[in-house]
């Protein structure tokens, strides 16, 4: 099941920053050197004794935004960086990070001027969401920069809600009408005519775009965009990715054909094209030699087994460098498991079984969201070892999380190798034991007021399965699952399960929303405080708790079918 997430960090010009962070110039000159401080203090989310890099987003003239980490230098009460400003930036969004994550209250933006004090082309662009009006100073001074469209249509339905949809209908047609064609002008249209769910005709100037501007730094972006609305939409596209594959094998140097290289395998894993995964691996691997994926892939392109597990080894040992995994933005409650779970599964089938186990062992240790699917693996892993006993529970545990195969292949273990007794008897008291030899911590207490002025203390909450819901309007991976998890909180209507729904929304904007969209839990608005004491940062975020008041599960992101994940570890706490 694939779910989506938003990052509370893509929603930080929402919210006010904190004034541990500065920079020496915030509107520096391009070969200007600039110091970037970050300051802890008793309300931050780092201390002095972590090691905290500057992850800045460059905006360029050309569109193109990479991305730069660099760790920051102790001294005395503070984090300090130089940095030169690049002859080709416009503006740089720096953020702070650790390996656990981001400071998501301190942020800082670089605007890059010029001699005479005006903006380089893009420069307004990545400030468009904190000062929506920015896009008019963007095209008085470049009156063909269609790109700032994506952020303006994007804001509107919350800034001018009812009247968003007209006025970006009228803009999209006057843009259609006068807009010179270059490739901003192509951008703007595929996100704006996705985002008003007109794909036919968002998917007409998408396919236009890759004819016209091959090189463009902006495919990608309108690649995600409008593969975004499409899953805000519920909408399918089966020509869209048969789109995508022709261009990637056309054109292997593009960064949409290293984003998408996955397009090149199947199903099933096998690739579709070798020939074409080669260059662009070659191609990529050059410019990013430590790109722990790329490594994966070549190894895909290789025949001899031995110069599989080379380079398999070598992505292994990629993702296991510290500066590497936090220089590339992995964390192990997003992208990081399950890239190396490719690998595990690439061992697997190499017969190296005990690499393969070492994998699923770090990301049991390290990926704070327990699925089902990779304890599924896991147990696969140990029946290759002969490791049947552990097998065995193993596929019991994945069982327990959702997993219908897990209790089938748990049986066949039980049988073919003779283990003594009954196995639901055997299944039930390991299933117990588990459960209260688990480590588990206490949630922290809250008091809430839901729209119909209903109140929650968690302490009196104990004795009933307390299931948890962060989201918040905009999200379109919260609205996606709400249909399921209506059908949840049905099922479970005579239990003792109680679902609250935490929202980041004002009473008065849920109230409007919830005149269209029904939404079963009990919701809590302007619940952003709770937010924080449970530190969801991605949304959806589900949070199961048990009679006695633990956290027993913690599931980030959502989809369709969100609600068949949820339902087996309110079960797991109802049961015990």
């Amino acid at each position: 099941m694939k779910t989506y997430s938003l990052l509370l960090l893509l929603l930080l010009p929402f919210f006010s920053f904190a004034q541990n962070a500065k920079v020496s110039n915030d509107y520096p000159q391009r070969g200007e050197t600039i110091q970037i401080f970050y300051t802890p203090d008793s309300a931050s989310k780092f201390t002095l004794d972590d090691e905290v890099y500057a992850s800045m987003t460059i905006q360029n003239e050309d569109y193109s935004t990479p991305n730069e980490v660099i760790k920051m230098q102790r001294e005395k009460e503070r984090f300090s960086l130089e940095y030169k400003v690049g002859s080709t930036q416009s503006a740089i969004q720096i953020y702070f990070k650790t390996q656990e994550g981001y400071d998501r209250e301190s942020t800082l933006m670089v605007q890059v001027k010029k001699s005479d004090g005006n903006y380089y082309r893009n420069g307004l662009l990545p400030s468009l969401f904190d000062n929506p009006e920015n896009y008019i100073k963007e095209l008085e001074a470049f009156p063909d920069n269609y790109a700032v469209y994506r952020s303006r249509w994007q804001l509107l339905p919350y800034t001018n809600k009812d009247s968003a949809q007209t006025i970006i209908n009228q803009e999209i047609k006057r843009l259609q009408k006068k807009g010179k064609k270059n490739e901003a002008y192509y951008y703007a249209l595929v996100c704006g005519q996705s985002q008003q769910g007109n794909f036919d005709e968002a998917r007409q100037f998408f396919s236009s775009f890759l004819q016209k501007f091959p090189q463009s730094h902006l495919i990608e972006q309108a690649h995600s965009y409008y593969q975004y609305q499409l899953f805000a939409n519920s909408a399918k596209d089966t020509i869209f990715p048969q789109i995508v594959l022709e261009f990637i094998q056309k054109y292997p140097q593009t960064e949409l054909a290293k984003e998408q290289i996955m397009a090149l395998y199947d199903k099933e894993g096998q690739i579709k094209n070798t020939e074409a995964l080669s260059a662009i691996v070659h191609y990529w691997l050059e410019k990013e030699p430590d790109n722990a994926m790329l490594y994966y892939h070549h190894a895909n392109t290789l025949t001899s087994i031995s110069d599989k597990l080379v380079y398999l080894n070598k992505a292994l040992n990629t993702f296991l460098d510290g500066d590497f995994i936090v220089k590339k933005g992995y964390t192990w409650n997003s992208s990081l498991p399950y890239s190396m779970y490719r690998l595990a599964k690439a061992f697997r089938a190499l017969d190296a079984p005990g690499q393969a186990l070492g994998i699923a062992n770090l990301i049991e240790e390290n990926y704070p969201e327990k699925e089902g699917y990779f304890v599924m693996q896991k147990g696969r892993i140990l029946q290759d070892l002969h490791r049947y006993r552990e097998a065995l529970e193993t596929y019991l545990i994945a069982a327990d999380m959702g997993e219908n195969a897990g209790n089938d292949s748990a049986r066949s273990v039980f049988t073919k190798q003779g283990f003594y007794g009954d196995f639901e008897e055997y299944t039930q008291d390991y299933r117990k034991k588990q459960f209260y030899n688990e480590e588990v911590a206490p949630a922290p207490l809250f008091e809430a007021v839901d729209l119909q002025g209903n109140s929650y203390k968690l302490e009196e909450l104990k004795g009933k399965v307390v299931v948890l819901n962060f989201w918040f309007i905009g999200c379109a991976p919260c609205r996606i699952e709400m249909p399921g998890l209506n059908e949840m909180v049905k099922e479970y209507k005579d239990k003792d399960v109680v679902f609250l729904a935490f929202a980041l929304d004002s009473k008065e904007s849920l109230e409007e929303f919830l005149t269209k969209t029904e939404f079963a839990y009990q919701i809590i608005p302007s619940a952003t405080s709770i937010a924080n004491l449970y530190e969801a940062e991605g949304f959806p975020t589900h949070i199961v708790i048990d009679k006695k008041g633990n956290i027993r599960s913690v599931l980030v992101g959502g989809s369709e079918d969100r609600h068949k994940s949820i339902k087996p570890l309110i079960d797991r706490a109802l049961t015990f």
